[in-house]
């Protein structure tokens, strides 16, 4: 008997095989950011006419207006000008500063140990100029 295997699982399968862990974690990031920026802007921005007013008159679109939010709270900066006040809207918000937080700290995290290892190769190239 040959066993049922759904759609997801081959297309799972097939990009699990193409795409490196490296890749698949920087897409899955992205895919998050977007979704985000999505959801911020149908849950809040174009829920909220006094946002819409303010900045349609300046011609600019409610997933903009979410693209500048999230930019703004993923560095940390968050000048208050765009804040959350549903349920919907706080909760997009808190996954978007736990991932920016994240994904800040594993950025640092990748660049200090390539600095570490350029450090410590550059030592054992020069054995001549130890430490004094």
């Amino acid at each position: 008997m040959k066993k049922k295997v759904s759609l997801f699982y081959i297309l799972w399968d097939e990009i699990r095989r193409h795409l490196s862990i490296r890749s698949l974690t920087t897409i899955s990031i992205l895919l998050l950011f977007l979704l985000s920026i999505f959801l911020f802007a149908n849950y809040e921005i174009m829920q909220r006419p006094d946002i819409l007013e303010r900045y349609s008159g300046q011609g600019m679109s409610p997933y903009f207006i979410s693209l500048y939010w999230f930019i703004t709270t993923v560095a940390t900066v968050g000048y208050g000008d765009i804040t959350p006040v549903t349920m919907k809207g706080m909760l997009v918000a808190l996954m978007v500063m736990l991932s920016g937080v994240m994904i800040l700290s594993l950025i640092i995290s990748q660049v200090t140990s390539r600095i570490v290892s350029m450090n410590l190769a550059a030592c054992s190239e020069s054995p001549g100029q130890g430490r004094r």
